[in-house]
Parts: C-alpha cells; structure tokens; sequence
C-alpha cells in the first residue's frame, strides 16, 4: 500500500461491512482524509501554543528562527511559496509543478527538503517523518527525483537479501496455507513421501535438516544468514541440496534446489479442522488430502521454483471459505478455513544474505597482493581442448568449442527462456524508448551475421533468457541485452553448470595500472565488441539458442548465437584466449607487441604507452594491425599526446571512435586527465539513508574503488571502523554504536572531497633517468602499511618523487605487540616491492627500504624465534638487510596509512603524496641509522632445553588385562604383599588366594574405579549433603557402606535378599571395569545374550545405562555374530511360461499323489478299508484341480486316472510331473500306446493333435 500508516489505519476503521470495497468508496475516504489533513496543522498549532512557548528559551540560542515561528503560531500555517495561509504541501500552486519543479523550488526557497520548512537543511532536519513510497529522509512529494539514487543505494542490499516467507493468521481464525503431498528421491532412487509448503511470498526455497538426513542426499557448504520477522534470529542456513521431487503418481519429475534449515515452520494448519466439505471444491483432487490435521513441513517451495508447479485454474467460493489453486501435485488450498478459537498463530518472515560473502570479499581483496596460481586439472584440461580444436576462419576471426564437462545433463529450458521474455515484453509496454532500443540491438545481431534463426530440433541444445541492463556512463553502448546462461534447466543444470570456466589468463588490476604509470606517453583504447569477434563452433551454436520477437503478436522464434556470448561462463576466457592467440599469429609481430596484447590488456580495455611519441605511434600501428588481422578492432583511442591524437584520423581511417578532445577518460575505476597526464579517484555517494547499520556501512565502504592503495591513509579508517563493528557483534541490519556513526559519517561528508585529487600519472622512469625506488613501513596498535615511491633524477639535475602504491592491513583481532606489527609492516613492504618490481619493464638502479623502528632493524640482522625468524626470513628474501634504514616518525609517510587521517587532511597532505622533503635533495642529505638497536622485546633464544616427561594413564592398571578375574587375581597378590609386607614373618599369608582376599580385590577396583569417577558425589555422601541433580546418580540414592563404596539405595532395605542384590555396588559405564565385568558374564553365560547379561551383572553391580553397554559387547563378539547371522534367501527363478501364459484349462497340467487313505467300498458292519491314494490334476494357467481315485501306485492305475481325467477335462498337451516310477511307467506305456496307435492310418490323424508331452521336474527338486 502506499498510503501512510495512519491513514491505512483510519481507512481500516471506516469499513464496517463484510464485503469488499469499491473504488468510489475507497475515493470518498481518501477525499474526506485530505480535508481533514489540511486542518489538522491549524488544529494542533493553536492548541499547542503554549507548549511551544516553553521551548523558545532554548532554541534562541541555536536556531533563532523559531521565535518567529513561534510568534506566528496563532496566525495560522503560512505557505513559503504562495505566501497564503496554508502548509506548503497542500499548496495547489506547488502541487501543480512537475517533479524536478517542485525541488527546484524548494532549493530556491532554502527550505529542508525532508519537511519542507524553511530556516534549516536536512542535516539539522529534526521531524521524524519520512519518504512514505521509500521510507528515506525526503518529502513525499519530491520522491520521484530520488528514486534514480534510491535504487542505486538499494541494489546492494536487494542482491543481498532474499525474502524468503511470511506468514500470518487471525488469533481468531484457522488460516490454510497451501500444502501438498510430494514424493522425494533419496540417495538409492527410492522415492519417499515428504510434506511440501507452496510459499509465493518467498524468494528461495528450503527443506529440514531431518529430511534431507532421511534422504542421506548429498549436501554442498553454503554460508546464508538467515533473519526472522523484526531481525530476530533464525540461525544459518546448514547447506545446500538438490532435491528430485515428483507427484504421488510419480508421473512428473522436477529438480528443486533448496537451502538446508533445522526447521522451517510449525505443524500447519495450527490445529485440527472439522471436516467440512465446501461446496465449490468437492470434484477436487486435493494436493494435500490431510490438510485439516496438522503436520510437520518437510520442503519449502519459493518463487525461484514456483513456475514449475503452477497451472491454470483457480476456485473461489464464498467469503470466509478457501481457494484452491491448480498445480501439477493437485488443487491446493489457502485462505480462511474456519471461524474457531486457534492456538497462537505462527509468523514467519525469513530473509537469507546470500551475498554478503562476496561483498566482504570485494572489500578486501583490493588490498591482497596477486599471488601465484597454478592450473587446477580442469583449467589445464580447459586449455589443451582450446589448444586441440580452435580453427580459423576465412576472414581470420577464431572458431572455438564450448568447453563442455562430461557428463553433466541439460533438460529443458525452453519454457522458462519464453516466461522471461514474456516478462521483458510487459517491461516494454511501460518504456517505448527502451523496447525501441531492444528491438535495434537483436536487428543489430541479426544483421551483422551474429544470430541466425534455429529451425532444427535437436537433442543438444540450451535455450538463454535474457534482460536489457542500461549504463547511463557508457560513451558508446547505453543499452546492452544480457543472457542469461546460469538459469537452470528442468535437469537443475544450467550451461553454465556445465562449461568449465578456464584460467584466468589476463593481468591483474594492479599491475595493469602500475605498468601504464611507467610510460612517459600513455595511451588507451578497447576492442569494440570483443566477445562478439570470436566464433562459435557451429556443432555448440545450439547450446546458445534464444527466443524472440519483435512484435508481441508474432509468434515466438528460436535463435541461436554464432559468437561468444556475455553471460556464458566460459566467454572471458575463450575471448581473452583468442586475443592471445591473435598475437601470437600475427604476422610480423614484434616482441614488443606480443609482449602488449599478452600483458597490458585488461578484458578489452588496452592500458600501455611508450617513452617517446616515434615509439608510441609505431605501437598504436602496430597493435592495431595485429589485432585487425583476426577481427580485433580497436576504438576510443585516448593518449597524452596531442600529436597522437592530431594524427590517428589521418593515418587510420577505420579508426571511427576517438576521443580527440576528451580531458578525463574513465578507465578501470580511475580518471585520467589526459591534458595535464594527472589521475584521479571517483568518489561518490548516494543519499544517506535513515538508519546506518552494519550492511549500509559496509556499502558505502565498498564503493570507494582504490585499487592502488593512493589514497589508503582514508580507506584504512573505514577497515578499522569495520574491525570494531565485528568485535562488537553487531548485527547486520542494527544500528552502529553512536560513537562509529558520527565518526563514520563526518569521514563520509569528506571523502567526496577526494574527487578533487591530482596526481602525476607518469612516475618519471624512462631509458635516460636514475630512478630509485623507496619503501616506507610503519605499524600502529591499529594497523600497519607500507608506501612505496619511485624517486627520479632526470639529466638536467631535477628530482621528481611520486607516490607509487600503497598498501594496509588493520591489525589482527588477536593482540600483537607493537614492534611484530612493524615486522609485519616490513614483510608486507617487502610483497610490495616484489609485486611492482615484476611488473616494470626496467630494473630498479637501487632500492631502499626505510622504518622508524629500531628493533626492526635489529630482528632483520639476527636469528629469533618462530614468529619473528619466518617473517625475517620472508623480508631477507626480497630485501637483504643491508637495504634498510632508519627514518624518523615524523619523515615517515606510512606513518598517516597506519592510523589513517581525514580525506580534508590528505589532499594536503606532502609527506604522503612526495614522501619526505630530503627525498627531493642529494643522498647526502638523507638520514644515517645510529648503531645501536633496542631488542628487548623480542629476545633471542640462546639454548635449547628438552623436556621428556611421561604422564601415566588414570586406567592404565585396568587397560592391562582382558580378564576381570585374572586382574581380581593379580589385585589380591598385590594386597597381600602390602599386607606381608607390613605384618610379621609368622602370620605372613601364603599359597593359593582364598575367596575373602578375591572379594576383597573385587572391592579394592570398584572403590578406585568410584574415586576417579564419582570424586564429588563421594565427597557429598561423606558429608550428609544432597547429590546434585545433574549428577548421573541423583536417582539412584546412593550411600556409602561400611568400606566407602558407593551403593544403590532404595526401599528393600528390609528384604531378605543379600545386600549385593538389594544394594549393588555402582560402577561407572564408561570405565575399563564395566568392560571387563560385561566381557566376564558374557563368558560365564555361555555367550548369553544383552538380557541374560544384563540380569547377571545387576545381581551384584549396578552399571547406569548397561543396556548399550552389553548390546556393545554382544555385537563385538566375533562367535555371536557369527551364529546370530541370518541365511540368505536365493531369489527365486521366473515362473515358466506354462504358469503364466492364457490358455484352456487344463491343457498344462501337473500331477501328484496324496495318501495313503482308508477307503471303505461297503457300508455296514464287517466293511473293510484298504488302502488307496488321491491322484491330483492341477490347472497350471488357473489353478483349478481334478481329484481321482488309485487304488495303489502302480502305473495301470495311474493311467485309468488319467483317462478319466481327460474323459472329464479333455486331453492335456503338458503334463508336469516329479520322477515317481508310476509316472515314469506311464508315461512310457503313454508312449508305447501312442506310437502303436500312430502306426494305424485310421487313428494316427486323430491323436496327432492329441499327443501329449511328459515333463519331469529334476531329481531331488
């Protein structure tokens, strides 16, 4: 809603009906609203007249204006526009101005732009009202001139955070919330039902952490902070998992990527609903069949895969009833489902910040030295697939293959690639300009040769969604169409799942810029259309289809890119690769041409220069040509030298895009004013917001772009700031404390001053010059930096010192004494000087290093300990100490980056940007390090001493032996020498062991096993005091008897049992003496099982939690587990063709026999019984059965059976048997009949379609 708070509540109040409002009511509110706005003022400044009077004592002092204020009060409200006696806000003369209008009125006025009143500006603003579309410190009516600003200042935070639900019901109510019975594929394939919340309030989707652990699915690490409703908080998210999900009917298969949460919400609904049957969803198949009882939620299902599950169809019935809405796992319901009393209601508002690793990470890693990197496997398989299959074309621009991985599925994308330009085109309908724009550049693709239509179908294939970005800075292109190739397919891979990225092939930012100060003449220039000059292979063309049409009314038509698209993963390096390439295939390239193409691009931007203008228009040549020759076209030509610039027209007339008169030329986050060859930085800012918290000062942090450290005495108060801000545990969106804010935001006010710096581009080195180079460290509780500058002497005697780069580091958060932290200065310095030296085309003719530190200088010339011996050791490597000197504090200009000054204060700032003055003079003039070196606070080790010591194990005793009854031994030998040893020699016991020193034993290892174990609750008896509750014993009662043991207490004191059974002595589960006694009785029990054993140990000791105890011994037991064992079941063979195919009834039959039974052929008295048996006929196709009688088992008889059987049933065609010697008799009589009957002409024709096959059934079977 956009109206205010207030008035959305008064709009509240006023309705008293039911049904929903019309607009004309909805009109005649707001109408009355505005009346009864344009009173209010008058209303409450003459009720509060007086009150306003009592303030005027302590406002003259600072704001005298509101005496006038005051004075006036009385009159009435006063229009500073119109001069009418009414606020400026219902002005209708100031309403009826445009936007820009109104501010620009409201600028002349001196009036604030937050409340519109004059006599103060917004810093001094003290209404706590705000923008009420944006929520930010400007009046409503000027929201429309700050809504360019407010986007930019809250794209960081929309690319940070994601919304993930939001929840909410009647405490008087059951609100549905649409849920839905899914299926889940675990890690075998076996699908498992789960509970899926459809949630189109939330951004990302989730699942439990008890779900994806039944599943055993595998996860991948992810760091996403997630935030509840009112910034409680919600945890962090415990992963990342790709989920296979289907329908109850597994007739559809979806790829669902989700965040891992220990829960999501509670049971839904929040209590039982009584059955009720709507009218309007009875033919209904519901998605959710039990969605009146409530349940846990499994899965979570956002919008980023919402469009998968929706279909068309929605049902609504009467006010106060659900909806359903149609989706592929049924009709889901949601809305009110009945008016009953409920429990409290859930509320779940999450968001997840998804990004703020990689803004953390682009805040520091300005400050991180390029270090050296080594291919991964992929990366060199990346390069041999560039180097194995890239061709060239006729025209000279190279062909390459898409660098697929194996094995790695892309399902569909069509589809999704359509709903994107769906959307795309309702973008258009409310901007003509930017469809007219869109429309020109796909033209523009078409005609060059870039796209051609996709006809053919083809099982390899990707289709890309793609988006406009505009850049208002751009001097050439405004609009640019992204694609999209990291959306995901139905497979859950995108093409860029599937490519390997390939190595980073160009230069570092920081050496790019490093070496283009070296040049006396700069010159700079891009690739126009880079990416777009390579090739794509036409066997990978499919992988870059896209869809589009001009005209909403046309069809949709499939393209497909021919050349290296933005957005593919693999673009950059296949386009910086080809660029190499280029240079390498050139024909007559020189080495110092190949050497530029290799080394002074940065993606297409060429930074390089030369020393004179011969050799800076022979390179722009010869580059050119280089380039030109495989389709590289240079344009926006930039340089500091006129001649150049007067002269490119001329002599390369391709050369449309130049920028002649062009003073600053943005390049690579600096601004080089080519006129005068200065440098400088962009400094800017959006509005400040209402609140500055955590993440919007880690924004504004961020966005000063500084890549060589000119100006870190400023960047490194921001780092220190942050350093507090993360010790304090303040969280992402809380306020500051008020002591970072005000020092953070006078810090802000000033760095804009800094647009305002100048610095030399050009270090003064060339061929005919001296140059040194001079490191500076320093270090302060803080933090500590080092500063490099290149001093120059040229031939005439002049001396030119320049700032170089610069580097800082705040201080660990672990605190360091002040001298290591000036080592680390110094070791940082070193890094730096190695990283700049690498990348100058010249060598240093001296190099100094310089530190206001005296033990520093002493640790650089000795042997120390670990922390400071790696360190020196590191600083040796690059700087020996003979290069380092002593500077005074005051002449050292790393001094002011280690603390950090105010940007007003660096602009000034000579020591910084020159280095010290004597720097500018003859060597003789510089400082001489004294002799002697303070080393007192760092030591040196002068002898080693070793140490052996061996600590004893408080079990060790007991570890010793496997048997408790040999360890019951060997401790009652070992209390009879302590007890011979003290008597005398004639009562001194000897032979065998008698069962009171066994028991006595017994006793002795319970007792020391209790005292190691149970200390305090022996402590605690002794002294008549309570156990405590958390003691694992406190139920159990324990005493202590007469020899200080431990024993379970209980009411059977009186029982005639013995006291072992009434009161057994405790033993601690985790000790070695509980194994040993479990490992005893399990023996003694034959190997009983965990019953058996547990009865048989409870009978004199009492072991808490015996139970995993004796399970664990039974389990470890190698004869148990063999015997306990289960056989395995062979499956069993496929049915025979005879059981499973359809015929007539009995024509496959099986036979066997019954019996004996006693029949009696008689009734009546003196009947006798004999023996007969019962021949069964089984139907193999049906089953049905045929019982006749035998009268024993010979085969006669078996075949009089047989022939009244088929009298009956008819004749079989398969007859199955075992090998009784009846059947084998028959069957051999069955064949002998069979061919006797065979040879008569009359009735071989009638039983060839008769004959019957035997089949036995193998021996033994």
């Amino acid at each position: 809603s956009k109206l205010a708070h207030e008035t959305r509540k008064q709009w509240e109040l006023s309705l008293v009906m039911d049904d929903l409002p019309s607009f004309s009511v909805l009109r005649e509110f707001l109408e009355n609203r505005a009346r009864s706005l344009e009173m209010v003022p008058l209303l409450n400044t003459t009720a509060k007249t007086t009150t306003t009077t009592k303030n005027v004592f302590h406002t003259a002092f600072t704001e005298p204006e509101v005496n006038v204020a005051t004075s006036t009060a009385t009159k009435g409200p006063h229009c500073s526009y119109c001069n009418r006696d009414h606020k400026i806000y219902v002005c209708s003369q100031f309403s009826q101005l445009d936007s820009k209008g109104k501010l620009t009125a409201i600028k002349k006025l001196g009036a604030c732009i937050n409340c519109l009143s004059k006599g103060h500006i917004l810093a001094n603003c003290h209404s706590t009202s705000s923008c009420r579309i944006c929520q930010r410190r400007h009046h409503t009516l000027l929201h429309e001139n700050f809504t360019n600003q407010s986007a930019r200042l809250n794209a960081l935070s929309n690319k940070q955070r994601l919304n993930v639900t939001a929840h909410y019901a009647d405490a008087n109510r059951v609100i549905l919330l649409a849920t839905a019975e899914i299926m889940v594929q675990d890690y075998t394939g076996r699908w498992q039902p789960a509970r899926a919340l459809l949630d189109n309030g939330s951004h990302a989707s989730f699942v439990t952490e008890a779900c994806v652990q039944r599943l055993r699915l595998p996860r991948t690490l992810s760091s996403v902070h997630v935030t509840g409703i009112g910034s409680l908080q919600g945890g962090r998210a415990k992963g990342e998992v790709t989920l296979s999900i289907s329908t109850r009917t597994l007739d559809t298969k979806f790829q669902v990527s989700t965040l891992i949460l220990p829960k999501i919400t509670n049971d839904l609904p929040t209590s039982a609903l009584p059955t009720t049957s709507w009218p309007h969803l009875t033919d209904l198949p519901l998605a959710d069949r039990y969605y009146s009882q409530p349940g846990p939620i499994d899965i979570l299902i956002g919008m980023d895969e919402m469009d998968k599950f929706l279909l068309h169809g929605l049902r609504k019935g009467e006010r106060g009833t659900p909806m359903a809405q149609n989706t592929v796992f049924g009709w889901v319901l949601s809305g009110n489902a009945a008016n009953l009393q409920s429990p409290p209601v859930n509320i779940s508002t999450l968001h997840s910040d998804l990004h703020l690793t990689q803004l953390i990470h682009k805040f520091w890693e300005l400050e991180e030295l390029p270090a050296r990197k080594f291919l991964s496997p992929e990366e060199s398989m990346c390069e041999k697939l560039y180097d194995d299959t890239t061709e060239r074309a006729s025209d000279g621009r190279y062909i390459v293959r898409l660098p697929l991985k194996k094995n790695v599925l892309i399902g569909e994308s069509r589809e999704a690639a359509i709903r994107a330009l769906l959307r795309m085109e309702r973008r258009f309908t409310a901007n003509e300009q930017l469809r007219k724009e869109y429309t020109m550049f796909m033209d523009e693709l078409t005609s060059m040769g870039h796209m051609e239509p996709a006809e053919t179908t083809t099982d390899k294939l990707y289709y890309m969604p793609h988006h406009a970005v505009v850049k208002t800075t751009s001097q050439t292109t405004k609009l640019r169409v992204v694609f999209n190739a990291s959306m995901k397919s139905t497979s859950g891979n995108s093409l860029n799942d599937a490519l390997m990225l390939g190595p980073q092939l160009q230069q570092d930012l920081f050496s790019i810029l490093v070496r283009f100060r070296t040049h006396r003449f700069g010159i700079i220039a891009d690739i126009e259309k880079m990416y777009r000059q390579v090739y794509v292979a036409k066997e990978d063309t499919d992988y870059q289809r896209i869809v589009w049409r001009s005209n909403p009314a046309d069809p949709v038509r499939d393209y497909r890119l021919l050349r290296v698209t933005y957005g593919v993963a693999s673009a950059s390096h296949l386009a910086v690769k080809s660029l190499h390439r280029a240079a390498l295939n050139a024909s007559n390239a020189s080495k110092d041409v190949i050497e530029v193409i290799m080394s002074d691009f940065y993606m297409d931007d060429l930074l390089s220069g030369a020393d004179t203008f011969d050799e800076l228009a022979l390179l722009q040549k010869n580059v050119s040509h280089a380039l030109s020759e495989s389709g590289f076209e240079l344009r926006k030509w930039g340089t500091n030298s006129q001649m150049l610039r007067d002269m490119i027209p001329h002599a390369s007339k391709q050369i449309s895009h130049l920028l002649a008169d062009g003073d600053q030329i943005r390049t690579l986050g600096t601004i080089w004013h080519t006129n005068n060859d200065w440098l400088s930085i962009a400094v800017s800012f959006s509005d400040l917001p209402p609140k500055l918290t955590k993440r919007t000062f880690l924004s504004d942090s961020s966005k000063v772009f500084d890549p060589l450290g000119l100006i870190a005495p400023c960047t490194i108060r921001s780092k220190i700031w942050l350093q507090k801000l993360w010790r304090s545990n303040v969280d992402w969106d809380e306020p500051v404390p008020s002591e970072i804010a005000r020092d953070w935001l006078a810090h802000r006010r000033e760095l804009q001053q800094l647009s305002a710096l100048k610095l030399s581009r050009w270090l003064g080195t060339s061929k005919t010059s001296d140059s040194q180079y001079h490191i500076f460290t320093d270090a302060s509780e803080v933090a500590y930096a080092a500063a490099l500058y290149c001093r120059t002497q040229f031939p005439d005697g002049t001396i030119k010192v320049v700032l170089v780069a610069a580097k800082t580091r705040v201080a660990p958060l672990k605190t360091i004494s002040l001298p290591r932290l000036e080592l680390c200065a110094a070791h940082l310095g070193a890094k730096l000087v190695k990283q700049v030296q690498s990348n100058l085309n010249h060598t240093f003719s001296k190099l100094y290093a310089w530190t206001d530190s005296m033990i520093t200088l002493a640790w650089l010339q000795g042997r120390w300990s670990v922390f400071v011996a790696n360190r020196v050791a590191a600083v040796q490597d690059i700087l020996p100490a003979t290069h380092w000197r002593h500077v005074a504090s005051e002449h050292n200009p790393a001094d002011c980056a280690s603390r950090g000054i105010l940007p007003s204060q660096l602009l000034k700032h000579q020591l910084w940007w020159h280095g010290p003055q004597w720097l500018h003079e003859n060597n003789s003039n510089w400082p001489i390090s004294a002799e002697s070196h303070t080393t007192d606070l760092e030591l040196k080790s002068s002898k080693a001493v070793t140490l052996l010591t061996q600590t004893t194990d408080v079990w060790d005793f007991l570890t010793k032996y496997h048997s408790f009854s040999k360890l019951k031994r060997i401790t009652a030998y070992l209390l009879r020498f302590i007890d011979n040893a003290r008597a005398s020699a004639g009562i001194r016991k000897t032979g065998g062991l008698s069962c009171v020193e066994i028991q006595n034993a017994e006793i002795a290892l319970v007792k020391y096993t209790q005292f190691i174990v149970f200390k305090k609750e022996i402590s605690n008896c002794r002294e008549n005091k309570p156990i405590h509750t958390r003691s694992s014993l406190a139920r159990l009662q324990p005493f202590l008897d007469a020899n200080g043991i431990l024993r379970v207490g209980g009411r059977i004191k009186n029982a005639t049992l013995s006291d072992y059974v009434k009161h057994p002595l405790i033993v601690p589960k985790k000790s070695p003496l509980a194994n040993l006694i479990a490992v005893e009785v399990h023996l003694l029990t034959l190997h009983g099982g965990p019953q058996i054993m547990q009865a048989a140990i409870q009978r004199r000791f009492w072991v808490p939690g015996i139970r995993n105890l004796v399970r664990s011994i039974y389990r470890k037991c190698i004869r148990c587990r063999r015997l306990s064992c289960q056989p395995l079941h062979q499956l069993m063979a496929d049915l025979p063709p005879s059981r499973v195919t359809s015929t007539r009834c009995f024509l496959h039959s099986a036979v066997d026999y019954a019996g004996p039974y006693a029949v009696k052929f008689t009734h009546g008295r003196g009947a006798k019984s004999t023996k007969a048996y019962i021949c069964s006929f089984i139907c193999m196709s049906t089953g049905a059965m045929h019982l006749e009688l035998a009268g024993d088992l010979s085969s006669i008889a078996f075949i009089a059976a047989f022939k009244r059987f088929t009298n009956r049933r008819g004749y079989c065609q398969h007859i199955y048997s075992d090998n009784g010697t009846n059947f084998v008799g028959a069957e051999k009589e069955l064949r002998l009949a069979y061919e006797r009957c065979i040879r008569d002409e009359r009735v071989s024709s009638y039983f060839a379609n008769a004959q019957i096959f035997w089949h036995f059934n193998p021996p033994s079977a």
